[in-house]
């Protein structure tokens, strides 16, 4: 069986991976191992610079074709949809990431608040600990720090 990087359209990443994806599925594979390898995929051909979960799982509803082509139709219209939904979703980050920076903007009391808005914004998930060594200082002063970003409904304190 072939793999995702051995289906010879080096110039059609797309189509590619859709053509590997149906071999793979029309060979009993299974959908975690072929997610994996898509993701791999998209950063070996530089469609993407970094890992970016693009799978088109709608393809796999019970509902989607079952005829080849039909299917990579689908499977490529999965694709585009999640494509759209992410970028919604990093416009969405911007705009709050832009808001949060100018609503502590010219803080005189900590100066380094617009920088932790920058990190917290490029590792949304992040420790107090994370937070102070990113900033060079103390954890019971990034704590303080987060502690005010949440009262001001910048951030939201989540333990997982």
């Amino acid at each position: 069986m072939k793999t995702l990087n051995t289906i010879p359209l080096p110039n059609a990443p797309l189509l590619a991976a859709a053509l590997g994806a149906w071999e793979w599925l029309q060979n009993d594979g299974t959908w975690p191992p072929l997610r994996s390898a898509l993701i791999r995929f998209w950063v070996e051909t530089r469609l993407f610079r970094v890992s970016v979960p693009l799978t088109g799982p709608r393809s796999l509803s019970p509902e989607a074709p079952i005829e080849k082509y039909a299917w990579l139709t689908a499977f490529l219209e999965a694709l585009a949809s999640e494509a759209l939904d992410y970028h919604q979703l990093l416009l969405d980050l911007k705009r709050e990431w832009l808001s949060a920076r100018g609503r502590v903007a010219g803080r005189r009391r900590n100066l380094r608040a617009a920088i932790a808005i920058d990190v917290i914004a490029s590792a949304p998930l992040l420790s107090a600990r994370t937070l102070a060594k990113a900033l060079s200082m103390s954890i019971r002063s990034a704590i303080d720090l987060l502690d005010e970003f949440v009262r001001d409904g910048l951030v939201v304190d989540s333990i997982l």
